[in-house]
């Protein structure tokens, strides 16, 4: 009879749960919040399988900045569906999305608050050389949660949160003593090492060396990185020097480029600068080359 009356307790309990309905989102099955994310890249389609392979979510208390949780998109789930579902109580969010985090990025201090979290490069210390940051997107929405009960949706519209940067050098001559050739050492800098949660450029500055490659095809060496979002008016420039004795050779304003050559930045999704530095005994001829490189369809 005792084990009898308890059951009968129970079942009345779960009955007063189930005809009262949830107090805590946590209680109900299974997610009320569905995100859309897309990237049109400035023009009218959406072609965010072509650029973003991941997305890490983060939601925040749009009142107060508080941490209340984090997700990751995979590839799998973006070729699938490109959607998400989250699961949260009734209030208002600011859900903060960044794409493409992989080796050449981190996000740190992302629990202590919206207004302390930031994304930076994976460098550790000062002497280290960076060679690139990755490919990075951004992403902000509001959305407000009335019922835990009821669904809520929101799109995710990502912006372009990097820079591709293109150098190729022709005419110098470094040879090791087999005579061997070898490559100058290019360098991009200075520029901001991290951003915060609302894409504002921010952290020490730094300079990235990305790896020099000769490229038959040109007769030129070329070096590539992807670096943190700036503007027209950057004080960035590049750097040149001989690969033996790491004498500088040269070093260019991309600011002056830019505007000598009319590149827009502001009003752009994809943004590559790409500058052809040809030296010979009169001096160096700093242009656009008149190729560009073909994209290659990423590994994610």
């Amino acid at each position: 009879m005792k084990y009898k009356m308890l059951f009968i307790a129970l079942c009345s309990f779960a009955l007063i749960i189930f005809a009262s309905g949830c107090t805590k989102a946590e209680l109900c099955e299974g997610k009320n919040v569905t995100l859309y994310f897309q990237y049109k890249a400035g023009g009218t389609q959406d072609v965010l399988p072509e650029y973003i392979g991941s997305v890490m979510i983060y939601v925040y208390d749009a009142e107060t900045g508080k941490f209340v949780q984090s997700a990751k998109v995979s590839n799998n789930q973006l070729l699938s569906s490109q959607q998400t579902d989250l699961l949260l109580d009734p209030g208002k969010y600011d859900v903060i999305c960044w794409g493409n985090v992989n080796d050449n990025t981190l996000l740190a201090d992302v629990t202590s608050g919206k207004t302390k979290a930031i994304i930076a490069n994976t460098r550790t210390s000062s002497e280290q050389q960076l060679k690139t940051t990755d490919p990075l997107y951004y992403a902000k929405t509001t959305l407000e949660v009335s019922s835990e009960k009821l669904s809520s949706s929101a799109e995710v519209n990502f912006c372009c949160a990097h820079i591709d940067i293109w150098v190729y050098v022709k005419g110098i001559i470094d040879q090791s003593t087999t005579t061997a050739s070898i490559a100058p050492v290019i360098s991009v800098g200075y520029l901001p090492s991290s951003c915060d949660f609302d894409m504002r450029a921010q952290g020490d500055k730094i300079c990235y060396y990305p790896e020099s490659s000769y490229r038959e095809d040109r007769l030129v060496y070329m070096s590539h990185c992807s670096v943190f979002r700036f503007d027209e008016n950057t004080d960035a420039s590049i750097y040149v020097y001989n690969g033996s004795n790491r004498k500088l050779i040269d070093k260019i304003s991309l600011c002056e480029f830019i505007s000598k050559n009319q590149i827009s930045i502001s009003q752009k999704e994809e943004v590559s600068i790409a500058i052809l530095l040809e030296y010979s005994p009169l001096g160096v001829t700093i242009s656009i080359p008149d190729w560009k490189e073909v994209p290659v369809s990423p590994q994610w």
